[in-house]
């Protein structure tokens, strides 16, 4: 610890007690312990006030990265940045989402039979007894959990289109599962519009919709797709991602971040990234980036995504960062430490987080 970066507060004075005339000695050491109480509190405030005060500030900071390769398994999912590193933290610290089920895996298919606890999500780590290590999965197939919302059938839904307007979107969410006259099977929600009651769908209507409408959640019982394919038998799987920020001390927070997005295609791809509080989008939080084309088979497209955002965030909030490509193709890579000239390890995501200000009344 660097003792000329730390400020100590002064005690409280110890003062002699009142006497009930005046006395000179008491009045002395009264003043005396006042005096240097407040030159050392004097002393502070010309430290901090000071063109280099803020060496002597304590504010909540975090500096994490990923060092693992993060892909995703649809173009209409979003996906979760992992991190699995902290270099610096104080104050700021990130936090798993984790699901404890029932399941089995037979090749690249996870069958999800009993909750436990916890819900699953894209890009999760699967541990358990003989699965092998770095398994994850990354879209859900099929959902078996019950129905949690039902409505009724209004406009739209023509033949060869994924939109619809129903009565209500109550309990209406995104990558919930929809069944009904026209859509075909394991067909999934991608947005809701609680203004219009619009649903689009990630599959058109293979006949005019008419009816009523269930939806089952996500991340429950059903099948999902899991890498790399293996055959595991019926046991307790645990499904983990670090995905989320938290902090300490509420205040608005400057997030920082740099992924390395790769591309195999011969075409060149958009991502989108934007940031999300408590599981929600925060609105106008979304960047978009173009990935390069590879060069040739052995040269991929490459590009580094950095940017900041600047958000709110409480002590019971937590962040996290997401993303979505326009073709599966391209992902994210970490780069192991290169040689000739020796150069260090390029994590495949960085991100730092600062503490700018507390929140306004």
């Amino acid at each position: 610890m660097n003792i000329q970066q730390q400020l100590n507060s002064p005690a409280t004075p110890d003062l002699p007690n009142p006497q009930d005339r005046y006395d000179r000695l008491t009045v002395a050491q009264t003043n005396a312990a006042l005096r240097t109480f407040f030159l050392k509190a004097a002393n502070i405030f010309t430290s901090l006030l000071g063109p280099r005060g803020g060496k002597f500030m304590n504010i909540p900071y975090g500096a994490f990265y990923d060092t693992t390769d993060q892909f995703d398994g649809s173009t209409t999912i979003p996906y979760p940045l992992k991190l699995n590193s902290t270099d610096i933290s104080n104050g700021v610290s990130m936090q798993a989402k984790t699901a404890v089920f029932t399941g089995s895996i037979s090749g690249t298919t996870l069958t999800v039979t009993a909750m436990i606890s916890g819900q699953l999500f894209p890009s999760q780590i699967l541990t358990g007894t003989g699965i092998t290590a770095g398994t994850y999965h990354y879209l859900q197939l099929s959902s078996t959990a019950a129905d949690v919302a039902s409505t009724t059938f209004v406009s739209g839904g023509a033949v060869g289109q994924a939109k619809f307007i129903v009565a209500s979107v109550a309990g209406i969410e995104a990558r919930q599962f929809v069944s009904g006259t026209g859509v075909p099977a394991n067909t999934r929600v991608v947005s809701v519009d609680t203004l219009t009651n619009e649903i689009t769908l990630n599959a058109n209507f293979t006949v005019q919709a008419s009816g009523t409408y269930t939806f089952k959640p996500f991340g429950y019982t059903g099948t999902y797709a899991c890498s790399p394919s293996q055959t595991v038998a019926s046991t307790t799987i645990t499904s983990s991602a670090t995905t989320k920020i938290t902090v300490a001390q509420d205040g608005i927070y400057n997030f920082q971040f740099s992924i390395q997005y790769e591309n195999t295609d011969n075409t060149s791809h958009d991502v989108d990234i934007w940031f999300t509080k408590n599981g929600v989008n925060i609105a106008n939080s979304n960047s978009q980036f173009t990935v390069p084309a590879r060069n040739n088979a052995n040269e991929y497209g490459h590009l580094v995504a950095a940017l900041n955002f600047i958000a709110e965030v409480s002590t019971t909030d937590y962040i996290e960062i997401v993303w979505r490509s326009s073709n599966s193709l391209v992902s994210i890579q970490s780069i192991p430490e290169q040689v000739t000239p020796i150069r260090p390890a390029a994590p495949s995501v960085i991100l730092t987080v600062t503490f700018v200000s507390n929140l306004q009344a």
